[in-house]
């Protein structure tokens, strides 16, 4: 795999943190003003991981794919990707006024946390399919 084609989308990987990060705070405070509480922390984070995931789907088809060895490659630049956001998101969840009304949301339980963990993995594991079944570049012999 080229080198620079790494490097391309691991500069993308990090703007769509910032990105996804974005997003979520935006989701949050538009959920906020319709008073659409309930499960906002499950809600909010699946639906900005499956975004995230689609676009970087979207970015992985304009790669020219060369051979199977680059899907995992691409894949490992994701490593820290949820894990670095559900930090983010907890952390905004505790230190947040407006959420502070709502104390399951302000402070979510370990279950709670389990069960958004569940569905983030599904939705990795499905990313990860959809990665898997892009079709690569057949190699020319001369």
């Amino acid at each position: 795999m080229p080198e620079n084609t790494l490097v391309t989308f691991a500069e993308y990987l990090s703007a769509l943190k910032k990105m996804t990060r974005r997003q979520y705070d935006r989701n949050i405070n538009k959920d906020l003003s319709q008073q659409k509480w309930q499960e906002i922390f499950k809600r909010n984070v699946t639906e900005s991981l499956k975004q995230a995931y689609q676009e970087s789907l979207l970015q992985i088809q304009k790669l020219d794919l060369t051979d199977e060895i680059m899907k995992p490659q691409l894949l490992a630049l994701f490593e820290g990707f949820i894990e670095e956001f559900m930090q983010y998101t907890l952390h905004k969840h505790r230190t947040s006024c407006a959420l502070s009304n709502f104390p399951d949301e302000h402070n979510p339980s370990q279950d709670y946390i389990t069960e958004v963990l569940l569905q983030v993995n599904a939705d990795w594991q499905g990313f990860c399919q959809q990665v898997e079944k892009l079709p690569t570049l057949e190699k020319v012999q001369i």
